[in-house]
């Protein structure tokens, strides 16, 4: 994984590398509560599905694994003044909604 430090008025991390969904829980653990986090995958994840509010909203993604299987998330975020914020990324399995 390769990490690059942005330094502006609110300096932030970009994060490139595979695997990097499975990990954003911990990634995100691991900043400050005024960070930011934002997911950008290669073509092994596509986004099934959003759900949107004016507050919060839910990506539905399913990631390929290298075995040839998939895994699906969904990933919970919130309003943070005029930005998005994670809030959640979990394991999603349809068949148990």
């Amino acid at each position: 994984m390769t990490i690059l430090d942005v330094h502006t008025s609110r300096p932030y991390q970009i994060h490139i590398g595979r695997g990097l969904l499975g990990q954003t829980g911990a990634l995100c653990r691991e900043v400050s509560s005024a960070a930011r986090a934002l997911v950008v995958t290669d073509s092994n994840v596509t986004i099934d599905g959003v759900s949107r509010s004016m507050t919060e909203s839910t990506v539905y993604a399913t990631a390929k694994t290298e075995e040839g299987g998939s895994v699906q998330y969904r990933i919970s975020m919130v309003r943070d003044g005029i930005t998005w914020k994670v809030s959640n990324v979990e394991l999603y399995f349809p068949s148990q909604a």
